[in-house]
């Protein structure tokens, strides 16, 4: 499903209207005490604890709720990541390049250049965002408060061409080593070690997935005589054949691990095949999202997860 610029514009516009709060795990749903149990449960941690659900219920009941990349969900039909949605952006680039009446996603990264935050840049020189547990919404200038990357999201219909962006569609891509952080990168990888034979679009769309799901399989027949049919389709027998990776394990199962988090924007880093610190911690962010069990490893429901 797709939507206008307009849309998106407004849908944030809407979320100041209503007062809406910065709610960790949120999508946009209005705020129960049925939502707030279901979020505790699903990423109930040191910071996001009981107290921290049970105080945004009290603040907030009958209002919005999101975390800044659950606030574009409702527009976009899908849930992921800051980072996975720039990964998802058709046309991108450093905030410098931004024309100033586009609407579009604006992007923070930390101090390892990690994306780590999303906006709504709303044409007009401001930008709306669910800011913090904190803040809340907030609804300041674009200039002089950190955006570093702006983006126009794949859910976009018929944007204008922006000049000065990076357009993924069509562009060629020369061969790439070390730091793999890309759904584009992700693409060259499958084409120069599978032969998977994508255009590199820089969007995870079924042939990206099916190119994954049939490198999996092909390592599990290759490392475990698994008997699979190598026809992209990720079914029950895929599934049973697949093993548990942990920390400290090497090798393609972890590659394969690394390039389905790298699409699905939990994951940037080296796409090495050593299951270190980062990939563990992407497993777990993943694990949290699909409402699994958050044991930082990947066994086949992992996988299945990854591969839906």
């Amino acid at each position: 499903m797709s939507a206008t610029q307009a849309q998106l514009k407004n849908h944030f516009l809407n979320l100041g209207n209503q007062g809406a709060l910065y709610v960790w795990g949120a999508n946009g749903q209005i705020i129960t005490k049925e939502l707030m149990n279901m979020l505790y449960k699903t990423f109930g941690s040191n910071t996001y604890n009981r107290a921290y659900y049970d105080n945004k219920l009290k603040a907030g009941k009958g209002k919005p709720g999101a975390d800044c990349s659950g606030a574009i969900c409702p527009v976009s039909k899908y849930d992921t990541t800051a980072a996975g949605y720039y990964n998802r952006c058709k046309q991108k680039g450093t905030i410098s390049t931004l024309p100033k009446n586009q609407i579009c996603l604006v992007f923070k990264t930390n101090s390892k250049g990690v994306i780590n935050h999303v906006g709504c840049y709303t044409g007009d020189g401001y930008v709306s965002e669910m800011a913090s547990s904190q803040t809340n919404y907030q609804r300041k200038a674009l200039a002089g408060n950190g955006w570093d990357l702006w983006g126009m999201p794949d859910f976009i219909s018929n944007p204008e061409t922006v000049q000065g962006a990076v357009a993924t569609s069509g562009t060629t891509y020369n061969k790439i080593e070390g730091l793999i952080d890309t759904v584009a990168e992700v693409q060259i990888w499958l084409n120069q070690t599978f032969n998977a034979g994508l255009v590199v679009d820089n969007c995870y769309g079924p042939k990206t997935k099916a190119a994954l799901v049939k490198a999996l399989q092909i390592t599990l027949n290759d490392l475990y005589n698994a008997g699979l049919e190598e026809d992209g389709i990720f079914g029950p027998k895929t599934k049973a054949a697949c093993k548990v990776v942990d920390f400290g394990d090497k090798g393609m199962l972890v590659k394969i691990l690394q390039a389905l988090l790298i699409c699905h924007g939990y994951y940037s880093a080296y796409l090495d095949g050593d299951f270190g610190s980062k990939t563990a911690n992407a497993v777990y962010s993943c694990q949290g999202r699909v409402n699994i069990a958050q044991d930082k490893q990947a066994g086949p429901i992992t996988f299945e997860k990854l591969c839906a």
